[in-house]
Order: C-alpha cells, then structure tokens, then sequence
C-alpha cells in the first residue's frame, strides 16, 4: 500500500489544509495502478499502457475483479467520515455489471456492507448497502468514455455521488456502519452476461477516511 501525507485531489484547498482538515492520522491511500503487486486479482486482470485493465474471456457470465484489503486493520471503520475518487474508462454499454466499490458487494451479493458505484449495461448507480439492504441512486446514461467519480461519504449521514464534478444526489439511506468489510479499500469486479469479451480500464483510485 502506497501512503501519502496528503491525498492529491480537487478536494485539497489552501483553506482545507490550513484549516488541518486532513490530519496525519487519517487512512490515504491512493493508486495509478503502477502495478498490481499486492493484490488480490484473478487472471484476466493486468497493466495495460499504465493503466488497469479487466477483461472477461468471451463465456458467459465470466468474471474478472480486482481487491485490496490489508488484513489486521483495525482502523478502518465505516463510522468514519470517507471519499472515494477514481477515474473509469468504459467500453462496452450492453449485458454487463461493474462494481467500483469501497467493501464489499458483487452483482450476486448486493446488500453486503459497501459504498459505491456499479455499472449495470449503460446505467450508472450509487450504491450502498448496510448488510441487509442496498439503496440506489441512478446517476444517468452513460457513453463509452472516460469518467471521473467522486463519493464524500459522512459517517451515519449520507454519501454525495459526483460525476465529472457535478453533484448526482445523495443516499441517506442503508448505509454502513461498524467495521465489517471496511477494510476493502479497492473492490472491482465485473461480469459479462453473454457470450462476448467485455474490458473496462482505471487509471486512477484514491480513499481518504477520517482517523481518531
């Protein structure tokens, strides 16, 4: 895991770092996915022209996914303020689900503890979930393109979606709490729903939460 001092985002102001808004005992960690040594990967994962690339292999409902959850860390906690930013490039926009996800959940196993995002054909949703149910929010159609998301999650609140800087709307609903999956602090995984290859590329993800 790369740590850095500060989180390098549109979010860090002069008034924001004068203000110690962000702390030396806050989690950062951020990626552009130099490499994918520490990893949980399966094997259709890779670094392609400095950037991740996850593809499916032509069979239906094949699926490729990417995790990293330092074990024994007991400091992440869903009962901490957090953000999430990461840049996608999509592909293909039919028979397909993709999940950009802090925790846990997968197209089969919804409702487990996470915020995010997920991808289902052309659609783009905020999702969370609280172990028990999962609450959406639609952001809108989307293209095959590059997109920049942001998540500003306040603990027990709510979680603001943001694409390409404009505010989607917020979930206030089924969010997470204690400390069950927060450790996961990259989850991708996506699933093909025909026959065809599918691929998707990241170039970017970075998760900040608030420390003591």
């Amino acid at each position: 895991m790369t740590v850095h001092k500060w989180l390098v985002g549109e979010e860090i102001t002069a008034d924001r770092l004068n203000s110690h808004d962000i702390k030396l005992g806050d989690i950062i960690f951020r990626t552009m996915f130099e490499s994918l040594d520490g990893y949980q990967t399966t094997v259709n994962c890779n670094i392609s022209f400095e950037r991740l690339e996850l593809f499916t292999d032509g069979t239906l409902n094949n699926q490729a996914w990417v995790r990293k959850m330092p074990d024994n860390f007991p400091l992440a906690s869903w009962d901490k303020d957090r953000e999430l930013h990461l840049m996608v490039k999509t592909v293909y926009l039919t028979l397909q689900e993709i999940w950009l996800i802090m925790g846990q959940g997968t197209p089969t196993l919804t409702t487990k503890r996470h915020i995010g995002w997920k991808i289902v054909n052309d659609t783009l949703y905020g999702t969370v979930a609280d172990g028990t149910t999962e609450a959406t929010l639609n952001c809108g159609t989307i293209t095959a393109d590059y997109y920049n998301l942001k998540i500003k999650y306040e603990a027990g609140v709510e979680a603001e979606f943001f694409v390409d800087g404009v505010s989607k709307g917020t979930i206030s609903s089924n969010l997470p709490s204690g400390t069950t999956y927060a450790n996961r602090v990259v989850s991708i995984q996506m699933i093909a729903k025909d026959a065809n290859t599918k691929d998707i590329f990241l170039t970017y993800w970075a998760f900040w939460q608030r420390g003591d």
